[in-house]
């Protein structure tokens, strides 16, 4: 679990959030409920693709994860009908954590029927104008734990700093000279990009 009272600057690494590796062995599975309002869906597959990948690799490592994904966009509404969906599962089910992905998705989080909440601020619901702030800070306020992907984040709204994931298989370091030739870049003149 991790603790609310840290300062607003820690930053946790993998190796911290998960001291013994044997903590995600199978037979030690979560029953993981996450809730979005951004998740990959026709028209639009890009729309929270991490949110989408980090379920996948929460899947991967043996846990079950169900995911409430509903349309915000949409309307107002949407919220209400996810909050009465959150305590519909969260009292038929025995989840182990609801995990909210974003500050404003984290409000029909709240209903959740005893169970541990986790809040993920990705950025404009910190960051971008009065409202999706002041609303994730009082979602923030009643969950158990916030993760925010950045200290900017941090410095609005308290959490711990967890930045969101690389696929490795997919980026891998690779000598600067090869990586400026694979972009077609000048060998010693500066760019913006390096």
């Amino acid at each position: 679990m991790i603790l609310r009272d840290v300062a607003p600057e820690r930053t946790v690494r993998c190796s911290e959030a998960i001291s013994d590796l044997g903590e995600c062995q199978i037979g030690m599975s979560l029953k993981v409920l996450v809730v979005t309002a951004m998740y990959p869906r026709p028209g639009n597959e890009d729309s929270g693709a991490f949110v989408m990948h980090q379920v996948e690799q929460l899947r991967a490592l043996g846990h079950t994860v169900d995911v409430l994904d509903f349309r915000g966009d949409r309307s107002k509404l949407e919220y209400l009908k996810a909050a009465v969906e959150v305590f519909r599962r969260t009292r038929h089910k025995r989840y182990s954590v609801v995990h909210a992905h974003y500050g404003l998705t984290g409000l029909p989080a709240l209903f959740r029927s005893s169970t541990p909440l986790v809040i993920s601020l990705h950025g404009s619901d910190a960051l971008v104008g009065w409202h999706e702030p002041l609303l994730s800070r009082i979602a923030c306020k009643f969950a158990d734990a916030t993760i925010v992907a950045s200290s900017k984040i941090a410095r609005r709204i308290p959490g711990d700093v967890i930045p969101c994931g690389v696929d490795l298989a997919v980026f891998e370091p690779k000598p600067k000279a090869e990586a400026r030739q694979r972009l077609k870049l000048e060998p010693g003149v500066s760019s913006a990009s390096t």
